[in-house]
């Protein structure tokens, strides 16, 4: 099998499909993850695997009592895990920016062999691997956020769910459970090519390294993977996120409208193209934008968090107000829910309920810059400059390049008469952002200082 002499994914996928070894793609995958990766080593494991499979499956003739030994075999050596196999989608939050993080020790097979530990995809792709050296009729299939094998002789077909533990659960079970999308234009529930199925597994890869920062590299994968699958859905949106993270937006919307064609009910979609119009300033396709995504799942806190950014662009705060308590009784941890919330009592003027919001924000991710500078600033409209230069100090710690934090503690320190600390806080600032050489002119917490020489030569006259 020419599969078995690849080096290279791109060598993987040149080849005739009945070429292709998975296990030697999945392992070519791992060792790009991790270059110390034997592929003999773990191969030769597969082949032991199968061998020692082969009498077993040979003595059990009825597809149905052969599915079943090779579960016995593989539940008990393996521990699955209860998580999605298409990679959680890693969302563009406007006030938080991403978050998210897909454990590639799940899914990549050398860890799966090493720890005997796996999700849907890392157990399918021993399963795989394992049919193939046995010659088994058994393909991947992929339904929305999932992915398992079954076997398909043309005569019986058994789904095998690799995080059910021997359970097999039919079609419609299947449309039902996972909202498969109506219509012939896509790649769910059907038996998988081997491309295909390694198009899913890049689609895995690919987020990994999105949530790693590795943005290049995860769109080569990415743009692999939606050549590959070009009707899947989550290929389109994971390579989406890659190009939003990457700043390219126009890029990441024609992902984002792909995978919604495929499948309308993807609600992460949704609620990511939002974010992107809002970081736009396109305030109306956010808003619709996100009220799909609500209208799909209306508990996914993160659409109420972005939909009380809308309304508080738009001067309505009450609505704004509404969308964030809905974001945080749905999720109580959501910190950019009582963030926001802060910033719209404290441009209310009810300063004790903006403080309070952000020491709730600030609790549950002690790294917002921005939550400190602006608990700072309501500390100093009441008065209680330490605290508020505590608070500027905190945002500056955490991020030394917030031009607005280095402002506001120049503000607090000429309030407090600390003429000179002051001059120093406002030089860094306007070394990081000269726009604020005009605003401190008029602004009237320098006006303690802004007769000195050192405020002039600063600012200029």
């Amino acid at each position: 099998m020419q599969g078995l002499k690849a080096k290279t994914i791109e060598e993987v996928l040149a080849l005739p499909d009945e070429e292709i070894d998975i296990a030697t793609a999945a392992l070519i995958l791992s060792k790009q993850w991790d270059s110390t990766v034997d592929i003999e080593k773990y191969r030769r494991q597969i082949d032991e695997m199968a061998t020692l499979l082969k009498p077993i499956v040979a003595k059990a003739q009825p597809p149905d009592t052969i599915v079943k030994s090779i579960n016995d075999y593989i539940f008990r050596e393996f521990r699955d895990v209860p998580a999605s196999a298409i990679a959680p989608i890693i969302l563009l939050q406007a006030s938080q920016g991403r978050e998210g993080k897909v454990d590639e020790k799940l899914f990549l097979l050398h860890c799966v062999l090493d720890r005997k530990r796996a999700d849907c995809v890392g157990l399918s792709m021993l399963y795989l691997s394992l049919s193939e050296r046995l010659n088994l009729p058994i393909y991947g299939v992929i339904v929305p956020n999932h992915f398992f094998v079954r076997y398909d002789d043309n005569m019986t077909r058994i789904n095998i769910e690799t995080t059910g533990k021997r359970k097999s659960r039919s079609d419609t079970d299947y449309t039902q459970k996972s909202k498969v999308p109506i219509g012939t234009d896509n790649s769910y529930l059907v038996n998988l090519s081997k491309k295909e199925t390694v198009g899913c597994f890049l689609i895995n890869l690919g987020a990994a390294y999105n949530s790693q920062g590795k943005i290049g590299e995860a769109i080569r994968l990415l743009e692999f993977a939606t050549s590959i699958t070009p009707n899947l859905a989550e290929a389109h949106v994971n390579l989406g996120v890659a190009y939003a993270m990457q700043g390219k937006s126009e890029a990441a919307i024609v992902e984002f409208r792909a995978a919604i064609l495929i499948n309308p009910n993807l609600v992460q979609a949704h609620v990511t193209l939002g974010a992107i119009f809002i970081d736009q300033g396109k305030v109306e396709e956010a808003a619709t934008a996100l009220k799909t995504a609500i209208s799909i799942n209306p508990n996914l806190a993160e659409a109420y968090v972005n939909l009380g950014v809308i309304y508080t662009y738009q001067g309505k705060l009450e609505e704004a107000i509404a969308a964030l308590k809905t974001a945080i009784r749905i999720n109580p941890k959501q910190s950019a829910a009582h963030v926001n919330l802060g910033n719209i009592y404290l441009e209310q003027g009810n300063v004790e309920k903006a403080i309070a919001s952000y020491k709730t924000g600030i609790s549950i991710n002690p790294n917002l810059a921005e939550a400190h500078n602006n608990l700072g600033i309501a500390y100093s409209n009441q008065g209680k400059l330490e605290e508020a230069i505590t608070s500027c100090k905190n945002a500056i710690s955490i991020n030394p390049n917030l031009a607005l934090a280095h402002y506001s503690l120049a503000c607090c320190y000429s309030l407090r008469n600390s003429k000179d600390q002051a001059i120093e806080s406002l030089e860094k600032t306007i070394a990081l952002d000269a726009s604020y050489t005009d605003m401190a002119k008029v602004d009237e917490d320098f006006d303690s200082i802004k007769g000195s020489a050192e405020f002039q030569n600063l600012v200029g006259k």
